[in-house]
């Protein structure tokens, strides 16, 4: 039996007879209540098929620590990669004026003549700056509100201006 070091993992008992151990980025094991204690006491052997299965999901190793907090790591970036990407949709709201009264809306709508409830043209000119500051290769825009069509000129701009 060789040492090995436990790295940072979260644990819960899943049932009566198991625990559920996971990893930073997602990857997880089940253990029996057996297995678990002899893990956590540094009991197992290393050469078990248990603490291979452990030693795979970078929850303890026998290895440089270093070595198995980059790959880690490296599985955390690719995971998290699509974060890159982040502000890809963007909603835009040219008025909340609607002649509609859908039961399901979570908007405060406002009444057809009220067009203070529309954006201006200096605030649509500087939705559209932010808009292309993103860092996104691939730009999404919705259109919400109210109702987007009762002030389609807005909208028509917005669109002309991408």
């Amino acid at each position: 039996m060789r040492n090995y070091q436990i790295l940072p993992f979260r644990f819960t008992h899943f049932n009566d007879s198991e625990y559920l151990l996971t990893n930073d980025v997602g990857e997880y094991i089940f253990l029996s209540n057996e297995d678990f204690e002899k893990f956590i006491n540094k009991e197992l052997d290393v050469k078990s098929t248990v603490f291979q299965d452990i030693a795979s999901k970078q929850i303890a190793t026998t290895d440089k620590v270093e070595d198995v907090v980059n790959m880690l790591a490296t599985k955390f970036r690719t995971k998290k990669s699509i974060l890159r990407d982040f502000t890809s949709l963007h909603m835009v709201v040219p008025t909340l004026r609607c002649n509609s009264s859908c039961i399901y809306c979570q908007v405060a709508r406002k009444n057809m003549d009220d067009h203070e409830a529309d954006m201006t043209k200096k605030t649509a000119k500087n939705v559209v700056k932010t808009i292309f500051q993103s860092p996104s290769p691939c730009i999404k825009i919705e259109f919400q509100g109210g109702d987007p069509s009762t002030y389609f000129e807005m909208v028509k701009n917005h669109v002309k201006v991408f």
